[in-house]
């Protein structure tokens, strides 16, 4: 009996300290070095840095290679692939909002995550990100609850795209995911692919106060979704003013 896919999944803090920002720079190659060097604010160049040398890191203890030897290229639709034989099978996807970025890898089944730090979002924001279906469940809704709810279908959208890596080729009204009390989460339509919906496996979770998170794969048969403990390091919470 063949057993499920499994898709890995971790949340990375990007907040770390200077001894090992250092480490993680040391990791990355020189085209991700001048690649962070464009980001204008400090803290932005930070928690990129750490997000990608994390990435190698991670990605290096399942394919058993150097994390700086691990090359990365795009697809024709700019979704990021590991580059050489070895690595084929590898699926992975890379979200970051805030201090957390949420890694998922797998094996042969091809996913997307997405991490969103919830913030309110006015309707224009609501109706053009949204379903009718969905935006007419929004509006049920008022206050913290609302701001839940919306950030529970954009994440799940958000993943859905960045599994199939049309990004928004696909219009974001074509497609809506179940009500948030739908377990697990399901892609409630989809103009013109209504066979295909039920290929597509969802897992959402709010890891912690403030964010939503959510993974998307494709697969005949339901993924394992394995949610490793979050990998916290050392804050530096004394110098917040100095890393906006």
């Amino acid at each position: 009996m063949r057993r499920p896919a499994r898709i890995d999944l971790w949340f990375l803090p990007l907040d770390v300290l200077p001894d090992l920002r250092r480490k993680h720079l040391a990791l990355l190659t020189v085209d991700e070095r001048q690649r962070a060097g464009r980001f204008l604010k400090p803290g932005d160049r930070y928690r990129w840095i750490s997000a990608r040398a994390q990435l190698r890191l991670k990605i290096s203890e399942h394919v058993s290679a150097a994390p700086e030897s691990l090359r990365f290229g795009t697809d024709a639709a700019g979704r990021p692939f590991l580059v050489g034989a070895p690595f084929s099978a590898f699926d992975f996807n890379l979200s970051h909002a805030g201090d957390w970025a949420l890694l998922a890898l797998s094996n042969g089944v091809r996913t997307g995550a997405d991490i969103e730090a919830q913030r309110i979002i006015d309707d224009g924001d609501a109706a053009f990100a949204l379903s009718e279906t969905e935006y007419a469940a929004l509006q049920r809704r008022s206050g913290n609850s609302r701001i839940a709810a919306f950030f529970h279908y954009w994440t799940l959208k958000e993943a859905f795209l960045k599994a199939r890596g049309t990004g928004l080729q696909t219009p974001l009204q074509s497609f809506g995911m179940s009500d948030d009390t739908s377990t697990p989460p399901r892609l409630d339509h989809w103009q013109g692919h209504d066979a295909e919906r039920a290929y597509w496996h969802f897992e959402t979770l709010t890891p912690f106060p403030g964010y939503t998170a959510s993974v998307a794969a494709v697969s005949q048969e339901r993924p394992v979704f394995h949610w490793h403990s979050p990998c916290i390091s050392p804050v530096r919470l004394e110098a917040r003013a100095n890393f906006p």
